[in-house]
This record gives structure tokens, C-alpha cells and sequence, in this order.
């Protein structure tokens, strides 16, 4: 189109002798197409440019959803592993404190004023408190297990609930062990203190299990 023009402007015509304005009418129409193939290039390199852009665009903006996705799925993974854990502890120490209540409901409940332990009932009860303690120990063991893998994802005030559950649970399990001592001596008084103990770590579970509260995803 360049050498078109090029050579239309410098062959002569005879429009060229009646004047100036004849000569530059001819020019413009002549340079019409080629103006308009520019602009039609440029409008379409815009174009295209225009279009590569929203593409990236799309592509980021998708990007960004598909992290925000993983990362709302990998914290509700971590919750619900935490969540089951400590709902399986606490269903475990529940377990002791009911199995405890058996001995201490009479006394605590003003049927007797004294309970008449013997060594014998503290055998039994010895007998029947291994499991669930056992269960109890193992599971305190995986929570915090748990904490160090999945603690990232929780907020302060719940990690903060289950170390004080972890706590908790640990003195439990030497309460388990005061209780015993406490029925072989025959001291009501101090075997409900260490049930109170328990009972304590039911409630910093039951805390923590609302702090953490399965995440929707």
C-alpha cells in the first residue's frame, strides 16, 4: 500500500496543471485505503491485546478461587481430625467418671455418711478403670499430635482450649489414681475432690469441642 501511494504521488496527471488543489484531491483519495488498513491493524492489535489480558485475568482470578478452595477444605480436614480426637477422649473419660459414680453416687448423694470401701471394691473399681484410663492416655498422646500438625489452622483462643484440655485430661488421669488411694483409706472426702477433677476436664472438653466448631467448606 506504501509504494502505491508513493508512486501515485510522484507520477504525474493532468489535474496536476489546473492547480494545486486538484493534485492534493488526488493525493487524499489515493491514501484513503491506506489509512484506513492502518487504523484497521491498530484497532485490531488493540484488540487482540485487549483480549490476551482478560484472558490472564481469568486465569488469576481462577487461580486465586481454586487456593482459597484448598485452603478452606484443608482447615476443615484439620478441624474435623481434632473435633473427632477430642470428642473420643472425652467419650473415654466420661466413661471414668461414670464407672467412679457407681462407688461414689451413694455417699455423695447423702444415702450413706460412710462408704464402707474395702479393699476389695478398690480392686474392682482398679479392674474396671484400666481400659477407658488406658484409652484415655493413648488419646491425649494422638490430640496432641494433632495440635502440632493441624494447629496452624486454628485460631489462638482454640488452640489455646485444647492445650488447657490436654491439661485437663492429664490431671484426670492422676485423679483416677487419687480416687484409689482415697477408696483404700476410705476418705469420701477426698475421692469426691478428684472426682470433681474429672469432671473439670469434661468441661474443658466441652469447651473446646464448641470452640471448634466444624467449618463449611
Amino acid at each position: 500500500c506504501r509504494l502505491k501511494c508513493l508512486s501515485a504521488f510522484l507520477m504525474p496527471s493532468r489535474a496536476e496543471s489546473s492547480g494545486g488543489m486538484a493534485r492534493w484531491n488526488r493525493i487524499l483519495l489515493i491514501l484513503a485505503p491506506c489509512l484506513a488498513s492502518s487504523s484497521a491493524l491498530a484497532l485490531g492489535s488493540s484488540a487482540r491485546a485487549v483480549a490476551g489480558s482478560a484472558a490472564t485475568s481469568d486465569k488469576n482470578a481462577a487461580r486465586r478461587v481454586l487456593l482459597q478452595s484448598s485452603a478452606t477444605l484443608e482447615t476443615a480436614v484439620a478441624h474435623q481430625v481434632l473435633r473427632n480426637r477430642l470428642a473420643s477422649t472425652r467419650s473415654h473419660l466420661k466413661d471414668i467418671e461414670l464407672r467412679i459414680e457407681d462407688y461414689t453416687n451413694p455417699v455423695e448423694m447423702g444415702v450413706k455418711t460412710e462408704a464402707g470401701w474395702t479393699g476389695q471394691t478398690v480392686e474392682e473399681l482398679r479392674s474396671r478403670l484400666a481400659r477407658p484410663t488406658k484409652k484415655v492416655a493413648l488419646a491425649l498422646i494422638h490430640v496432641q499430635a494433632d495440635l502440632k500438625d493441624h494447629g496452624r489452622s486454628l485460631d489462638a483462643g482454640a488452640v489455646s482450649d485444647v492445650q488447657a484440655a490436654l491439661k485437663a485430661g492429664a490431671v484426670s488421669l492422676t485423679s483416677v489414681d487419687g480416687i484409689l488411694k482415697a477408696m483404700s483409706g476410705d476418705d469420701s472426702a477426698r475421692a469426691l475432690k478428684e472426682l470433681a477433677s474429672i469432671r473439670s476436664a469434661l468441661g474443658a472438653f466441652d469447651k473446646t469441642l464448641a470452640e471448634i466448631a466444624p467449618v463449611a467448606t
